[in-house]
C-alpha cells in the first residue's frame, strides 16, 4: 500500500482521507492481526500528518511495524519521477524521505525495501537505491520485459545491473479492487499474489459495501505475507534486466520509447514547458544557493517537483478508481511552488528570476487556453 498526499494537499480533504482511509486501515488491522502489509509513507504525507495534528496515524502505523504486521519501505520524500531527475536530486529526494520517517517512525522505520513513485524506473535509479543500501525494489510487472502477464510468480528476480532483489506487481488485479477480485477468484490461482496500489483505495476511493477485505481476513485458505518475508520462501530464482518503466506504462509506450507518458509525454506541450521550468529552478538553486542557504527555494522545489503537476496535465484516466488527469488548479499548485523558489533566491540575477516567470505565466496561459477549449468541445458534444 502506498501511502501519499501532495505536499501542498487541502487540510479540509486531508482530514477526510484521515477518516475514511487511514484511520479505517489502522483499525482494520488492529482488529485483524493475521494480515500483513507492507507499505511506504512519502516523508511528505508524514509531514503534513504531523502538522495538521494527525500524529496518531504515525504512532498507529509505528506500533504496527514494530510487532511486525506492517513492513515500512523508502521512497522519495515528495513523490517526484525519480528516472527524469538528476542523480543528486534522486539521491536528496530519497535522503529527505529516509530522515523524516526515521524521525517520526523511529526503530520501526528500518526499510529493506524501496518504493519508487508511480513505480517510474530506470538503472540509473535503481543503482542509486542500491548504493543507498536497499535491497530490494517493487515494480510493475511490464518492467520485467516490456509485456504484460509473463511473469512467474514463484520466482525470484535480480536485476543484472544494480544486483536488486525485484518482485512484480500484478497489474490486472492491482487496477481491480484486489480484495474483491482475489476473493471470488481464490480457487482458481495456482501462484501467489502480488498487488501494489493506493492506501487511499481502501475506504476513500472505493468504500467496500460487501467487506471484500474482512473477507479477506477471515478466509482460512489465503495467507497474506509481507514481502521481506516472501522473498526468502522463494526457491527458484532469475536474472534479467529491468525495462525503463513505469505502473502507468503500456506495451506500445515501451516500444515507442515513452516510457512515463503520464509525466513526460513528447506531443504534451505543457509536459515539455514544465519541465523547462524545473530545469532552471533546479540550475537556478544549484549555481545560487549551493550551501541551501535559502531555505524556503530549496522547500518550494522540492514541493514543485512533486509528480503530481504532470500527472494532471497528461488528460488520460489510469484506472476505474482515478479521475480523469486533467485539473488546472492542481497544475497551478506546482508551477506556484517552482516559480516561488526562484523568488526566494537571494543571489538569483533579476533575468533568471524574469525568464522563470515568463515562463511560469505563459505555462498558465496554456493551461487555461486549453482548459476552455475542452470545456468548449464538452458543450458542444452535449448539444
Amino acid at each position: 500500500m502506498h501511502f501519499y498526499q501532495p505536499p501542498y494537499q487541502d487540510v479540509k480533504l486531508l482530514k477526510i482521507i484521515v477518516r475514511e482511509s487511514y484511520n479505517f486501515l489502522l483499525s482494520f488491522l488492529n482488529k485483524h492481526q493475521e494480515m500483513r502489509f507492507t507499505v511506504n509513507f512519502c516523508g511528505s504525507l508524514t509531514e503534513l500528518l504531523e502538522q495538521n495534528g494527525h500524529h496518531k496515524i504515525i504512532e498507529g502505523f509505528r506500533e504496527l511495524a514494530l510487532r511486525g504486521q506492517v513492513e515500512l519501505v523508502g521512497t522519495a520524500k515528495y513523490h517526484p519521477i525519480l528516472p527524469l531527475l538528476p542523480e543528486e536530486e534522486i539521491k536528496r529526494q530519497i535522503e529527505l524521505n529516509d530522515k523524516i520517517n526515521k524521525a517520526f517512525f523511529g526503530n520501526a522505520y528500518n526499510p529493506k525495501g524501496f518504493f519508487c513513485p508511480e513505480m517510474a524506473y530506470d538503472k540509473k535509479t535503481g543503482k542509486i537505491i542500491k548504493q543507498m543500501g536497499f535491497e530490494w525494489v517493487i515494480l510493475d510487472e511490464i518492467a520485467y520485459n516490456g509485456k504484460l502477464g509473463e511473469v512467474d510468480y514463484n520466482k525470484k528476480y535480480k536485476e543484472k545491473e544494480t544486483g536488486l532483489a525485484v518482485i512484480f506487481r500484478n497489474r490486472k488485479i492491482s487496477k481491480s479492487f484486489p480484495p474483491e477480485t482475489i476473493y471470488k477468484k481464490r480457487a482458481n490461482f495456482d501462484s501467489p499474489i502480488i498487488t501494489a496500489t493506493d492506501a487511499e483505495m481502501y475506504g476513500h476511493y472505493h468504500k467496500d459495501p460487501k467487506k471484500f477485505l474482512t473477507k479477506i481476513a477471515n478466509a482460512e485458505e489465503i495467507e497474506t505475507l509481507l514481502i521481506s518475508a516472501f522473498l526468502k520462501r522463494l526457491k527458484k530464482s532469475e536474472e534479467f534486466s529491468a525495462i525503463t518503466s513505469s505502473w502507468e506504462s503500456e506495451e506500445n509506450d515501451i516500444k515507442n520509447k515513452r516510457p512515463f507518458i503520464f509525466w513526460n509525454n513528447p506531443d504534451n506541450k505543457i509536459h515539455g514547458s514544465l519541465w523547462q521550468l524545473a530545469k532552471l529552478v533546479w540550475s537556478a538553486n544549484k549555481k545560487y544557493n549551493s550551501k541551501s542557504q535559502d531555505e524556503w527555494a530549496r522547500k518550494h522545489l522540492n514541493r514543485g517537483i512533486a509528480s503530481c503537476t504532470w500527472w494532471w496535465t497528461s488528460e488520460q484516466k489510469a484506472d476505474v478508481f482515478s479521475p480523469w488527469s486533467w485539473n488546472p488548479d492542481e497544475i497551478g499548485k506546482g508551477v506556484e511552488e517552482l516559480i516561488k523558489s526562484v523568488r526566494s533566491l537571494k543571489g538569483a540575477p533579476t533575468e533568471i528570476k524574469i525568464k522563470a516567470e515568463r515562463l511560469a505565466k505563459n505555462i498558465m496561459s496554456d493551461v487555461w487556453e486549453k482548459h476552455w477549449l475542452i470545456n468548449e468541445q464538452k458543450n458542444e458534444g452535449g448539444k
